[in-house]
Parts: C-alpha cells; sequence; structure tokens
C-alpha cells in the first residue's frame, strides 16, 4: 500500500484531502501540520510521497523541502495558492517533483498524484541519488547536473527534459511524451518546435562525449539518451 504525507496546517482541507485518499484510492495517509511534526514523520514512518503546503505555522514550504531533500528521496508535490511563476520554479528548486495550485480540482491532484507513482516514488528507497553518464554527474534529489565538477546552468524544463530521458536509459521518448509531460500537463497549447528549441540548447550546454551528443533524435519518433547511464 502506497503511503502519503499530507503536509498542510489548514485542518479542515488535509482531513477532507485525507479521507478521499484513504475512502477512494485505499491510499495510507499521514497528516502534519507543521515543519516539525513533519520532519519527525518522516524520520520515523515509512513515506513514498509528501502533499506539502508552502504556508506553515513555523516556516515556508520551500526551507522544510530542502530539509527534507538531505534525506528523503520520495515523491514530492507542492500545494500553493501561488500562482507567479518565480514562486514556483522557487518551490521545484527547492526539491519538489510537481505542483498543484490551489483551488485545484480533486481529479487534478489525484492524477499528478498516480503520475508521481508511475514515475517510481513507491518505494522512495530505490530513487537513486545520483548517476553518471560521459562527463556528466547528475545529482538527482537537487535537480542538477554537473560537468566536469561544474554546475551546468539548465532551466527547469531543460532539466526535466534531460530527467525524463534519463530515466529510460536509451530507449526512445517520443516527441508526444515530452511535450505533455513537460509543458502539456495542464491542458496548454504548445507550439510543437518549443521542444526543438529546448534540446538544441541542452546540446550546447551539454556538449558531446567521445563525439556524441548526450541526446540522440530518432527521426520520425523522438529521442533517446545516448550514453550509458550508471545510477547509485
Amino acid at each position: 500500500m502506497k503511503t502519503i504525507l499530507i503536509i498542510e496546517d489548514d485542518t479542515e482541507l488535509a482531513c477532507g484531502i485525507k479521507e478521499i485518499l484513504c475512502d477512494c484510492c485505499g491510499y495510507d495517509v499521514f497528516m502534519a501540520h507543521s515543519k516539525k511534526d513533519a520532519l519527525v514523520q518522516l524520520k520515523n514512518k515509512h513515506v513514498d510521497l509528501c502533499l506539502l503546503d508552502i504556508r506553515l505555522p513555523d516556516g515556508n514550504g520551500y526551507d522544510l523541502c530542502r530539509k527534507m531533500r538531505e534525506f528523503y528521496q520520495g515523491g514530492v508535490i507542492m500545494l500553493t495558492a501561488c500562482t507567479n511563476t518565480e514562486q514556483i520554479v522557487e518551490g521545484l528548486q527547492a526539491g519538489a517533483d510537481d505542483y498543484v495550485t490551489k483551488p485545484f480540482q480533486i481529479a487534478e491532484l489525484l492524477a499528478r498524484i498516480e503520475a508521481q507513482f508511475r514515475r517510481g516514488y513507491g518505494n522512495n528507497e530505490m530513487v537513486p541519488k545520483t548517476a553518471f553518464s560521459g562527463e556528466l554527474e547528475i545529482m538527482m534529489d537537487q535537480h542538477h547536473i554537473y560537468k566536469n565538477e561544474k554546475l551546468v546552468d539548465l532551466s527547469i524544463r531543460e532539466y526535466m527534459i534531460c530527467e525524463l530521458l534519463l530515466e529510460q536509459r536509451g530507449r526512445i521518448v517520443t516527441r508526444d511524451v515530452l511535450l505533455e509531460n513537460i509543458w502539456d500537463s495542464r491542458n496548454k497549447y504548445v507550439e510543437e518546435g518549443t521542444l526543438n528549441v529546448h534540446i538544441s540548447r541542452i546540446r550546447k550546454k551539454l556538449g558531446s562525449y567521445e563525439g556524441l551528443s548526450y541526446i540522440e533524435t530518432i527521426k520520425g519518433f523522438g529521442y533517446r539518451w545516448a550514453h550509458q547511464v550508471i545510477q547509485n
């Protein structure tokens, strides 16, 4: 049974979400109403996924997420009333995997939870912290890529593209899958040329290894990571 920790100071909202996740989906759900309580529970319980509110009585969700990522490798979905892009990016850079903007439809929240479990967060002990490929060191928990020990300046979406390709370990990822997962998960129209631009930028920033780009184009299908990936 998958376990979820709701970190939310609004008790009524947290209880409502818990009831739906337990009764309708069969998840095992815990609740924490402060940073302190959340850290205690994470260190003493097996938790596959956290739903993390940004505003907490003893601090904010950004700082808590950074602290969690020192030892917790499960999924994190931020619950936020903020629609400001900079604040959303800050949450992702702090270690969140996704976000849901309040007020949200429960169907959207459930879909995003299911998406995280499909990505492999059903057992957080199995999620690797670091991967190596060519001259790159990929810090999965920090969402950073280093080349020859120097941080590569990737945008959030550029990193997400790399991560999605890395997860497939050489298998082809279609353009439709990339567009849906990186841009269009909120049903917003995205021009297909946008993906071409991002792939081009990533290639330029990562360079090549042994004369071969890290991202290979499979004409008519999509892309794949071109070099061996070693995880630990």
